[in-house]
């Protein structure tokens, strides 16, 4: 048997040179023989929801594909879907395809056992997507809220991320301020002993307070009047609040190349060496790389002034755990697709704005994705 194409019908919203989506009514997997004849290595994502083989008889798509009493139903389901994840994967761009493979509670632990055997070297994440938070009651068991997707990204294919994170409620996605972080190491490994070779002075003028230099580490044991300090500064050591010695967060050498480029500062000086040290740390200097912070200009010290752009969100690593109303499968999935083909009978499709989310997830705004 050889898969082919017969056009049926189409319909056309928009001009000629849009993108077109292409609508293919068989056997899925039948459909994906097909396209791997035109498509091989060239799909963006592919996103399959296979029968959850539940039992349940009233769904449309044969969710109980088989037999609740068979002893063999485990195998002949993942049989049944061993076939369509190896031609998907055939599809699948080899560096940047990702595939989605949607699941409830009755297969997700053998599907993630054949996923592991079919793509032993791509990374796989799994998210739990709540669907139901009243929750679908069941004699004797936990209520059930959720189903899951799979992420599988082929060899460099990374998620997309985005102004909703798709848990927390609200997320805030505007960036409101520059934080300079404090130069003093906190927390674990912070005493001088764990790394003395970032114990050292740092050189503040007493004139303009700005940093004019610091010094070289020295041995672990070596008392602090052994380092030399320029006429006319103070030396501000990285000591903790009850006066113990800590240590700084980065070498002289970088800290050197921070002063002069304008990415560090001193704030308030402490008799007895005491006074706080602020820096640009990693990730507030690449966002001046990107245009999120602009520099309006420097500051009596000469570190620079920071301003945020007004228009950059912020964008957020998407979660593992969904938790939004719109992906209510009752509200979003069966009354959303009855009101729009108010003929067909759909006893239990997915929240549509779950489905966008999870390909939004992976393409992000591309328009040119080729999605399956």
């Amino acid at each position: 048997m050889y898969p082919a194409l017969t056009p049926i019908d189409e319909v056309q919203n928009g001009p000629l040179d849009a993108p077109w989506h292409t609508l293919i009514e068989a056997d899925n997997y039948h459909a994906l023989q097909l396209l791997e004849y035109l498509y091989a290595g060239q799909v963006d994502c592919i996103y399959i929801d296979p029968p959850y083989n539940t039992g349940a008889k009233d769904w449309k798509y044969n969710n109980d594909y088989v037999d609740g009493n068979d002893s063999w139903r485990h195998s002949k389901w993942l049989a049944f879907m061993e076939r369509r994840l190896k031609l998907a994967k055939k599809l699948l761009k080899p560096d940047t395809g990702v595939l989605i493979v949607t699941i409830d509670e009755k297969e997700y632990l053998h599907l993630g056992m054949l996923i592991q055997q079919l793509f032993p070297e791509c990374k796989k994440q799994m998210v739990t997507i709540v669907i139901q938070a009243a929750g679908s009651n069941r004699k004797g068991e936990l209520g059930r809220v959720d189903e899951y997707a799979f992420f599988v990204f082929m060899e460099s294919a990374v998620p997309h991320q985005s102004t909703d994170d798709l848990l927390n409620e609200a997320p805030s996605t505007k960036i409101n301020k520059v934080r300079w972080e404090s130069l003093l190491r906190s927390g674990t490994q912070s005493r001088r002993e764990d790394t003395p070779a970032l114990f050292y002075p740092v050189y503040v003028s007493n004139e303009s307070g700005a940093i004019v230099g610091c010094g070289d580490a020295k041995p672990n044991k070596a008392l602090r009047e052994k380092w030399l300090v320029p006429e006319g500064a103070t030396a501000v050591w990285p000591l903790k609040i009850n006066g113990n010695e800590g240590r700084w967060r980065c070498s002289p050498s970088t800290l050197r190349e921070l002063a002069e480029n304008g990415f560090a500062r001193a704030g308030k000086l402490e008799a007895g060496g005491k006074g706080t040290i602020w820096y640009l740390g990693v990730s507030a200097r690449r966002k001046i790389e990107t245009g999120e912070f602009i520099i309006t200009g420097t500051d009596a010290q000469g570190a620079k002034v920071l301003a945020v752009s007004s228009s950059i969100d912020k964008t957020l690593p998407i979660k593992t755990v969904w938790n939004r109303s719109r992906h209510h499968s009752g509200w979003y999935g069966t009354n959303l697709v009855g009101a729009i083909l108010p003929e067909r009978t759909f006893p239990f499709p997915k929240s549509l704005y779950a489905v966008q989310d999870t390909l939004r997830a992976v393409v992000g705004n591309r328009t040119d994705a080729l999605i399956v």
